[in-house]
C-alpha cells in the first residue's frame, strides 16, 4: 500500500551517489574443498553499493537482496562441492567473480574465519570490481611455550606467550606453513626481550611467505605480572625495512645469542664488576688472597663493596657465606678473564666442586663487563642470576651510580635492587667489619656501643693522672666488659680542639703497654685505638688492635691510608678540617665550592660539605688500597663544627647514610650505602652549650643525643658513660629498630 502511494504521487528521485551504503552477511556457515580437504569456514561479506533510490522508494529492486545473495552463495558452495580449490585465495576469487560482482556492487569485502588447531585464522579480502585483490591474513591467539626473559627463573623454565600476526598479502599463502614455522621457531628461541622476539617473528614471516609485503606481530606474556591479563609489545614492519636484517638463529638450546646490541670487545682497558664470596676456611683471608692474586695477574682492583654475611641461597645445608663485589680494571677479554679467575678459585685457593652451589673457599663471578653482552657456552654477561641475588645487587649498587643501566633490561641496576629489597628480609644480609685474626664484627641491626678508654691526663672530660696506670685501665675495661660494651676505644693523645699534642713516642708509650695487657686478658674483645698517627696505628695492629679510629680522616698523617691498607683492620674515617689547633676556625661551609663533584641529592651547606669532603677522602682511601669493608664513617661532631652544625648532622644523619657522589674528573663513584656510621656526641661542647653544664655533668644531655643518633641510623655510638648509655641504646633500639 505504501509503495502504491509513493508511485501514485510520483515523488521525484534526485540521483546521488552514496558510496558508503553496505549490504552485509555475517558468519554464513560454509564448507569448501581446499587442497582436497573439506574445510569448514565461516564466511562474512560486505557489498558496497548505493541504495539511495531503494531507501527513498522502499523498493528492493534498487538494492541488493541479501536473501538472494545468501542463496547464490549456497548455490556456489553446491556447484563446487566436488571441485577442489588450490587455496583459500582461489576460493575467494571464485566467490568474488561468480557471486559478489554479479550484483550491482562496486566494491566488496570477503572474510573467512577458519578453524585451526593452533590459533584463530581470519582471512580478509577486499576488491574493487575492476581491480585486483587486497588480502590480509590474521593469526590470533597462537600460544607457544618458550624461554623468554632475563631473570634466572625465566632462563631455566619455559613460559607461555601468545602471538598475533597480521600480514598484508599480494598473492597466495599457506596458513599451515606460517603457523608451523612460527611455532617451531618461537618454541626453540631463547630471547631475553619480547622486543627481540616480535621483531624476529616478523622477519620469519617474510621468509616464510614471499607474497607478504607488510607484517604486524604482537606478543603477550600472560603470566609476567600478577593482577593483569598480561603484558606485551607489538611491531609493524614492511618487507623493505627487514630486507637487510638477518633472522636470529638458535643453533642449540644452551647458547643464547647477543640480542640487545652488537658487542665487540676491543683491546684496551675494561671496567669489570666481580662478585666474590666464601664459606669455607678463613673467609676474610680467602677473599684477601683472591684480591692479591687478581693484582698479580694485572687485574687492578679499583673499588670494593662492603662485605655481607648471608645464608646460602640454593643448597641450604652449608655454612653462611661472606659476599661482596669488586670493581676491577683489566685488559683481558671476557674468556681470558674467566680463565684467570677459575685458576684463582681452583689452583690457588683449592676449590673442589662436588656439585653446583655447594661450599667453596672462594667464588668469583663476572657480573658486568663494561656495557657488554657476552654469551658463550660457559660464560654469560651480564651474569644470569645477578637480578635474583640480594648478596650481589646490594654490594654492586654500592659501586655503580644510580643511573647506570643493566645492559639487557635497559633499567637502572639500582631499580632492580629496590624491587628485590622489598622481598629481602632485614636479617638476610648482615654487613660485617673485618677485625684482627680474621674475625668479623656484624653491624646494622642493634646499635654497637664503643666505650672510651683514655690513657691521658688531659682529655677534655675525663683527664686524670690515674689514666696512665695500667692497673687502672684494666679495671675500667673489666667494668666495660661486664656492662656489655661492644668496642673499647683506647686513646693516648687528646684531640680536643686546641689541645697540646704529645709526641708520637709519648703516645706509643701510653698506648702500647695498656693495649698489650688488654689483649692478653680479653682476647676476643674488639679493641679500637684512637690515633691519627700512622706509626701508632701500625704498632697497635701488631699488638692486636681491631680498629683504627682516626678523627682526622688521614689529614694529619699522609701515611695513614697506606698503614690501614696493609693492616686490613677496620678504619674510622673521621671528618675534620685543618688541624687540632685550627679546626674551630674552619666551620664555614657556605664558602666551599662543590668542585667537579656530582651529588645525587640536594644537601644543606653543612651536610653537603661534610659528605663531599668525606667522599673525596674515601676515594683516596680506595686508591691507597683500603677496602670499603674496612671503613666506618664518622661526620666528626664538634670537629670544625659549631654547635648548631653538630645538631644538624645528628638531625639529618639519614642523608649522610644515603650519600652518593660522582667525581667528574676521575669518573669514580662513591656511596655511603650500608657503610657503618659512628657518632660521637658524648659530653661534647654543643651539649654544654644547650644545658650550661660542664663535661662530667652532661650524661643526661648525652643520653638525649645518643638516642637521637640511634633514631636517625647510627650503627655505633662512642660514649664515656658506658653503663647508662648501654641502657639508652637498648631502649632506643627497642623503640626505633623494634629489637
Amino acid at each position: 500500500m505504501f509503495n502504491a502511494l509513493v508511485r501514485s504521487r510520483r515523488l521525484p528521485f534526485m540521483r546521488r551517489i552514496h558510496t558508503g551504503d553496505t549490504v552485509s552477511i555475517k558468519n554464513l556457515r560454509y564448507c569448501g574443498l581446499i587442497n582436497g580437504r573439506q574445510t569448514p569456514l565461516s564466511l562474512s561479506t560486505d557489498l558496497i553499493t548505493d541504495f539511495g533510490q531503494a531507501s527513498t522508494d522502499d523498493d528492493l529492486r534498487y538494492s541488493i537482496n541479501y536473501a538472494v545473495l545468501s542463496r547464490d552463495l549456497r548455490s556456489f558452495e553446491k556447484k563446487y562441492s566436488r571441485s577442489s580449490f588450490r587455496s583459500l585465495l582461489q576460493l575467494g576469487e571464485g566467490i568474488f567473480n561468480e557471486v559478489l560482482f554479479s550484483t550491482n556492487c562496486r566494491r566488496a569485502t570477503l572474510t573467512f574465519n577458519m578453524d585451526h588447531q593452533d590459533c584463530d585464522v581470519i582471512v580478509e579480502m577486499s576488491r574493487e570490481k575492476s581491480s585486483g585483490l587486497n588480502i590480509t591474513l590474521k593469526l590470533d591467539n597462537l600460544g607457544v611455550n618458550t624461554i623468554i626473559g632475563v631473570f634466572k627463573e625465566e632462563r631455566l623454565a619455559e613460559q607461555p606467550v601468545v602471538l598475533n600476526l597480521v600480514m598484508e598479502m599480494a598473492g597466495d599463502f599457506s596458513v599451515d606453513k606460517i603457523v608451523s614455522s612460527t611455532k617451531n621457531y618461537v618454541s626453540k628461541s631463547q630471547f631475553k626481550t619480547v622486543e627481540a622476539l616480535v621483531l624476529n617473528v616478523a622477519k620469519l614471516a617474510f621468509q616464510t611467505t614471499e607474497n607478504a609485503h607488510r607484517c604486524k606481530v604482537s606478543v603477550l606474556k600472560p603470566k609476567a605480572i600478577g593482577e593483569t591479563d598480561g603484558v606485551g609489545v607489538s611491531v609493524t614492519r614492511s618487507r623493505a625495512e627487514m630486507k637487510s636484517q638477518p633472522l636470529i638463529d638458535f643453533p642449540s638450546s644452551e647458547y643464547v645469542p647477543n640480542l640487545s646490541k652488537t658487542t665487540t670487545v676491543r683491546d684496551g682497558k675494561h671496567t669489570v664488576y666481580l662478585a666474590i664470596g666464601s664459606n669455607q676456611g678463613s673467609q676474610l683471608t680467602n677473599i684477601n688472597i683472591a684480591l692479591d692474586e687478581l693484582a698479580k695477574r694485572n687485574i687492578k682492583v679499583k673499588a670494593t663493596s662492603s662485605l655481607f654475611r648471608s645464608a646460602p641461597m640454593y643448597y641450604l645445608n652449608q655454612p653462611d657465606f661472606v659476599n661482596g663485589c669488586i670493581k676491577v680494571e683489566t685488559e683481558l677479554h671476557p674468556q681470558d678473564l674467566l680463565n684467570q679467575i677459575k685458576e684463582i678459585e681452583y689452583q690457588v685457593l683449592g676449590r673442589v666442586k662436588h656439585f653446583d652451589n655447594g661450599p667453596r673457599p672462594i667464588d668469583l663471578d663476572i657480573i658486568l663487563y663494561d656495557e657488554a653482552i657476552y654469551n658463550s657456552p660457559n660464560l654469560t654477561i651480564p651474569h644470569m642470576s645477578m637480578l635474583e641475588r640480594p648478596f650481589v645487587l646490594a654490594p654492586l649498587c654500592q659501586l655503580v651510580p644510580p643511573d647506570m643501566l643493566h645492559p639487557v633490561t635497559a633499567e637502572p641496576i639500582h631499580n632492580h635492587w629496590h624491587q628485590l629489597r622489598k622481598t629481602t628480609k632485614a636479617d638476610e644480609l648482615q654487613p660485617v667489619i673485618p677485625l684482627s685474626g680474621a674475625r668479623m664484627l656484624p653491624y646494622g641491626s642493634r646499635t654497637l656501643l664503643m666505650s672510651i678508654l683514655n690513657v691521658t691526663p688531659d682529655s677534655f672530660s675525663d683527664g686524670a693522672a690515674a689514666n696512665l696506670q695500667i692497673e687502672h685501665a684494666l679495671s675500667r675495661v673489666e667494668q666495660m666488659v661486664a656492662a656489655g660494651v661492644d668496642i673499647v676505644d683506647l686513646g693516648g693523645c687528646s684531640t680536643r680542639p686546641g689541645s697540646e699534642q704529645v709526641s708520637e713516642a709519648e703516645e706509643l708509650d701510653r698506648v702500647l703497654p695498656v693495649l698489650e695487657q688488654i689483649r692478653k686478658q680479653f682476647p676476643e674483645l674488639v679493641l679500637s685505638v684512637d690515633t691519627y698517627r700512622a706509626e701508632v696505628a701500625r704498632a697497635s695492629v701488631r699488638l692486636g688492635a681491631d680498629i683504627i679510629n682516626d678523627v682526622s680522616g688521614g689529614l694529619l698523617d699522609d701515611k695513614m691510608y697506606e698503614s690501614v691498607a696493609q693492616s686490613g683492620v677496620g678504619y674510622v674515617l673521621g671528618h675534620m678540617r685543618g688541624n687540632i689547633a685550627t679546626m674551630n676556625t674552619l666551620s664555614n661551609y657556605d664558602e666551599v665550592a662543590p668542585g667537579r663533584i656530582k651529588q645525587f641529592s640536594d644537601y644543606t651547606a653543612v651536610m653537603g660539605g661534610v659528605c663531599r669532603e668525606l667522599g673525596v677522602a674515601f676515594e683516596k682511601l680506595q686508591e691507597a688500597g683500603v677496602r670499603r669493608w674496612q671503613v666506618i664513617v664518622d661526620p666528626g661532631l664538634g670537629f670544625a663544627k659549631k654547635a648548631e652544625q653538630s645538631l644538624e648532622l645528628i638531625r639529618d644523619l639519614q642523608k649522610l647514610r644515603q650519600y652518593r657522589q660522582l667525581s667528574l674528573e676521575s669518573g669514580e663513584y662513591v656511596s655511603f650505602d650500608d657503610l657503618a656510621v659512628l657518632m660521637g656526641p658524648s659530653r661534647k661542647q654543643f651539649i654544654g652549650r644547650i644545658t650550661g653544664k660542664p663535661p662530667k655533668d652532661r650524661a643526661f644531655g648525652t643520653a638525649a643525643a645518643v638516642s637521637a643518633c640511634i633514631a636517625n641510623g647510627a650503627d655505633i655510638v662512642r660514649v664515656h658513660d658506658f653503663e647508662p648509655m648501654k641502657d639508652v641504646a637498648l631502649v632506643a633500639d627497642s623503640i626505633y629498630r623494634t629489637l
